[in-house]
């Protein structure tokens, strides 16, 4: 690009024309611009398929299985410690 000065130029000129580009996932303003302009680069969100993943987590045997693991060993260590079977 050093020796090249119409490409720098061009280099620079695209620099300058894409600066407001920068952060998109930050400001609205700026996602909605990147999308209207180029709207490849900013993938739409898919509501349904965010739903689908929450849901599978919401009906996992294995999520309720864990957390009532961990909701019983929870109670069963504070009953120890109340009742003075660890004293401390």
């Amino acid at each position: 690009m050093g020796w090249d000065a119409a490409f720098a130029a061009t280099v620079r000129r695209w620099e300058d024309n894409l600066s407001d580009y920068e952060d998109p996932y930050h400001d609205p303003k700026a996602r909605l611009r990147l999308q209207s302009h180029f709207p490849v680069l900013v993938p739409k969100r898919d509501f349904n398929r965010e739903l689908a993943v929450a849901a599978s987590c919401w009906n996992s045997i294995g999520f309720w299985r864990a957390l009532s693991v961990m909701l019983v060993a929870g109670i069963v260590t504070y009953a120890a410690f109340q009742s003075g079977v660890f004293a401390l």
